[in-house]
């Protein structure tokens, strides 16, 4: 295929994710694939018209099949009122899944950028088998406040459009008028003032903190020390919460990934990425260990190979017998007579009513988006020295979508 080069980009198709049309475009043809899932706002064809951008991205393309795409609300996907409100981490990443559908890649590196990396891990804990390997540059789990971001509020209500917050994003380039002017037309092409002004809403709901402990691929996590959007304290504690990951500090405070030692930064991504290249496939293990407590009070073990198994398991389970369930995630091959695991349960099913199946913050995370409907029951203490956890009671929604939440 022809290679993209500045203001000459690749083409845009779209995939059907439910109503939405994302657009996306695939670059190179090697035999993994990569797919970077973009920050708060993208223009996958404006990214092209920057020269080290469109350098930063080839290097990727010659070993690998590299997918880009544009979030539903941003760039060339659609951009309708409903989809402006329906920005949840769970449609995003239902969008991957659409994408790579499309594409026809079964498995795949996924490479969270900025907000990207909380839609990211939420894909790699949901579709476990799906994900070789995991990449997060300038990620973060919970959205914290900070200076940077104020300022990018500010832009938008002065002055989106003009290029301002390359002054946070890319400072080392910010004096430089043809990157300003490269900047301004990438904010003017990514959304529109009011449609960032609800992305930067579906910000301050980011979490996706109790996911991190349910990662089961390799993971590399990159940042930036002086990062002005990200502090490098939200990347710190990816590597410390995600089994087995691996933390690459590079020095400079852009958050752009393409801008400072992005051949340094690429050479970290493209090391990782044919370490993945020649592993095989590897069984999809059991996600989630649930045990369901009936009125009587009898452990019944529920065993699936995904979190979303084990809890239509669960549902069907109380649904026949009018018992109550409580279902607890525990790591591929846990012991199903783990301690944590039953005293979670036990201490949790004296609050479910009969006919109900009550689930951790945990479990929540992974089924979100999947036509479930949670209420938050609080928190409550288990019992046999588990901690305490904050339970959620689950049900399938209304097929019309009204109930979710």
């Amino acid at each position: 295929m022809p290679r993209p080069r500045p203001g000459r980009p690749p083409t845009t198709r779209y995939a059907r994710s439910g109503d939405v049309h994302i657009g996306y475009q695939v670059v190179g043809d090697g035999e993994l694939t990569v797919v970077i899932v973009p920050g708060f706002v993208s223009s996958i064809e404006q990214l092209w018209d920057d020269p080290d951008c469109a350098r930063f991205l080839m290097r990727f393309a010659k070993v690998a099949r590299l997918v880009l795409f544009d979030k539903r609300g941003t760039g060339m996907s659609d951009r309708t009122v409903a989809e402006l409100k329906a920005q949840t981490v769970e449609h995003r990443s239902d969008d991957i899944q659409a994408v790579l559908d499309d594409v026809g890649a079964d498995r795949v590196v996924v490479l969270g950028i900025s907000e990207g990396a909380s839609i990211a891990i939420r894909f790699a804990v949901t579709y476990p088998e799906r994900v070789a390997a995991l990449a997060l540059y300038g990620g973060y789990a919970v959205f914290r406040p900070n200076p940077g971001v104020l300022a990018v509020a500010a832009a938008v209500r002065d002055g989106w459009g003009t290029g301002r917050t390359l002054e946070v994003f890319g400072p080392s380039v910010a004096g430089d008028p043809a990157k300003r002017r490269w900047w301004a037309r990438w904010e003017r092409l990514s959304a529109s003032p009011g449609a960032v002004v609800a992305h930067l809403d579906v910000l301050t709901r980011l979490d996706v903190t109790a996911l991190l402990g349910l990662v089961r691929v390799p993971t590399l996590v990159l940042h930036r020390s002086g990062d002005r959007i990200v502090p490098l304290a939200a990347g710190q504690f990816l590597a410390d919460q995600i089994p087995g990951a691996t933390l690459r500090v590079h020095p400079g405070d852009d958050h752009l990934f393409m801008l400072g030692d992005a051949d340094r930064l690429a050479l970290d991504l493209l090391t990782f990425i044919t370490a993945t290249k020649g592993g095989r496939p590897t069984p999809r293990q059991a996600a989630a260990l649930a045990i369901a407590v009936t009125l009587a009070g009898d452990d019944l073990v529920i065993r699936g190979p995904s979190a979303l198994e084990v809890v239509e398991q669960a549902l069907e389970f109380v649904a026949r017998t009018g018992g109550r369930a409580a279902v607890q995630v525990e790591a591929p091959g846990a012991d199903p007579d783990a301690a944590r695991a039953l005293a979670c349960v036990r201490g949790a099913v004296v609050h479910a009513a009969p006919g109900e199946v009550l689930v951790t913050g945990e479990l929540r995370g992974t089924s979100w988006g999947h036509g479930y409907v949670h209420e938050d029951r609080g928190i409550h203490a288990a019992v046999d020295g588990a901690p305490a956890v904050r339970l959620f009671a689950i049900r399938r929604a209304h097929r019309d979508g009204a109930d979710e939440t």
